[in-house]
């Protein structure tokens, strides 16, 4: 008997609460919890580089799915050319265009430990294609694994590292290594 009175007057004092709140209340004042995994978003950015700037624009395909196409000024990179006469580092940039499809990898583990995914800040995994407009010929496929994190509501920073495998009047091999920072909108 007890329980049942119990049970009844936590369901009244339940209804009396909601009967008093506000009338102004809204869905941005109401916390919502749901299992729904995060989603890759759609965005623009600008971001520069060590040597460069570039336009991008994220379009979502799906899921944890995104491709990202950007154009500017791209570092090419730095070359380490050598053979039996001569040896050389050399560092370029050019004006080019990328495009980039992208798979973040821990949306989920990052919302289960409460953690931002806003503006798809995530750790992921790409393949980037990547072409010389300017300079000479530089044509390069670079698979890699990157940290996109994303500071208030429109700055963000992305490191990178992977293999860069081109074309640039013979085939190359070279370490991929960078770090963006850049306003999103």
């Amino acid at each position: 008997m007890k329980r049942l009175k119990l049970l009844i007057l936590l369901a009244v004092m339940t209804s009396a609460k909601a009967l008093a709140l506000p009338a102004t209340e809204t869905a941005a004042d109401t916390i919502i919890v749901s299992s729904e995994k995060p989603k890759a978003v759609s965005n623009h950015s600008f971001s520069v580089q060590i040597v460069g700037i570039e336009y991008g624009y994220e379009q979502k395909l799906g899921g944890s799915f995104s491709m990202v196409f950007r154009a500017g000024m791209v570092p090419s990179g730095l070359y380490y050319l050598g053979n039996y006469h001569k040896t050389e580092f050399t560092f370029t940039s050019s004006l080019g265009i990328n495009i980039e499809p992208r798979f973040y990898t821990n949306f989920g583990r990052r919302a289960r430990l409460g953690k931002s995914t806003f503006k798809n800040s995530a750790d992921f995994v790409a393949i980037k294609i990547q072409g010389a407009l300017s300079g000479p010929f530089d044509l390069s496929i670079t698979p890699m694994y990157g940290i996109r994190r994303v500071w208030g509501k429109h700055w963000f920073g992305e490191f990178s590292v992977g293999g860069r495998i081109g074309i640039m009047n013979y085939l190359y091999l070279a370490p991929y290594l960078q770090y963006r920072f850049g306003f999103v909108f």
